[in-house]
């Protein structure tokens, strides 16, 4: 499947042209799209896949799942709370540990 072009998301995502080719790098990266120069950008496979993914790598490891509800909790609990900094501060906690675990996983696997 054909992504936009290169002019329209900038316009729809309101950055220029070097955000976008940073962000696109980032997806190629990833696996997500597949930047072909002159021909386009395709995507590959969905964020969705992706994230399916990862969590059945990190739900392997016995630990992971009951500290990602401990988590969650805190996260909604500074939600609940209004306070903002609490709750991003709890969701960067999050990502850093479950790129730890992903990290871990990746290990144990080879």
């Amino acid at each position: 499947m054909s992504v936009r072009s290169e002019r329209d998301l900038c316009k729809v995502l309101s950055v220029g042209r070097s955000t976008l080719r940073e962000g696109m790098r980032a997806l190629d990266a990833l696996g997500l799209v597949q930047v072909m120069p002159g021909q386009g950008t395709f995507l590959v496979r969905s964020l969705l896949d992706l994230l399916r993914e990862t969590r059945q790598t990190l739900w392997r490891i016995p630990e992971r799942p009951g500290l990602s509800v401990r988590q969650h909790r805190q996260i909604l609990a500074a939600i609940d709370a209004c306070d903002p900094r609490a709750a991003k501060r709890a969701m960067r906690e999050h990502v850093r540990g479950a790129r730890q675990f992903a990290l871990l996983a990746g290990q144990q696997a080879e």
